[in-house]
C-alpha cells in the first residue's frame, strides 16, 4: 500500500499483510511527523493499481526483514556531518537506520543512546534502538525500548510486532498473543 505523509509529502511503500485489519502509526523518516495507517479487511484491498510515487519511495518505521547488507549507504556520511554540526538533532534516527542495515548494531545503539540523551522524549528514536538491541539478541533491552513506545502510541503496529517476536523468543506465550493481535 502507498501512503503519503500530510506534512511534507514524502510517499512509502507499506506492506499490506502489516496493516491488514489494523490501523496504526509510523513516523515518516523526513519529517517525523506520525501518519496513520489504516488497513484494509481481509481480502478487500484495492484491485488498481496505486498511483505512481512523486517523491523517492522509501520504507518508513514499518519495514520489511531482510539481512544486513554490511556495505553502508552514501547517507551514513551526509547523517554524521549533520550529528557533528547539531548534536541534538533528530536525524540520528536516520543515522541508526542506515547502521542496522548494515548490521553495525553497537554503532545503532550508540547513535540512539546519544540522540535520546538530548531528545528523551523522542519516541521515534526508541524504535531503532529496540531494533537494534532485538538484532544483537539483546531481547530484555530491546523489550523495554518498544514497551515505552506502546505505552505512549499504542497503536504503533511495529513496535507490537517486534515485542511479539521478543515475547516469542522469551517464551512468554500469552504476552506473545496479546502483542500479536
Amino acid at each position: 500500500m502507498l501512503v503519503k505523509c500530510d506534512k511534507c509529502q514524502a510517499m512509502y511503500m507499506v506492506d499490506d499483510s502489516q496493516v491488514e485489519q489494523k490501523k496504526g502509526k509510523i513516523a515518516c523518516t523526513n519529517c517525523q511527523n506520525i501518519i496513520t495507517v489504516e488497513g484494509y479487511e481481509e481480502g478487500s484491498a484495492p484491485t488498481t493499481a496505486p498511483p505512481e510515487p512523486t517523491a523517492p519511495v522509501e520504507p518508513p518505521v514499518v519495514e520489511k526483514e531482510e539481512e544486513p547488507s554490511l556495505a553502508l549507504s552514501p547517507q551514513v556520511e551526509k547523517y554524521m556531518e549533520m550529528l557533528r554540526e547539531d548534536p541534538k538533532s533528530k536525524v540520528f534516527v536516520r543515522l541508526a537506520d542506515e547502521y542496522i542495515k548494515g548490521g553495525l548494531y553497537d554503532e545503532a545503539i550508540h547513535v540512539c543512546e546519544e540522540g535520546l540523551e538530548h531528545n528523551p522524549n523522542y519516541l521515534s528514536g526508541r524504535v531503532p534502538l529496540g531494533r537494534a538491541y532485538y538484532e544483537k539478541g539483546e531481547n530484555e533491552q530491546a523489550r523495554d525500548e518498544f514497551t515505552k513506545v506502546v505505552e505512549a502510541i499504542p497503536d504503533n503496529i511495529l513496535s507490537w510486532k517486534y515485542l511479539g517476536k521478543i515475547n516469542q523468543k522469551l517464551d512468554m506465550k500469552e504476552q506473545a498473543i496479546e502483542a500479536f493481535e
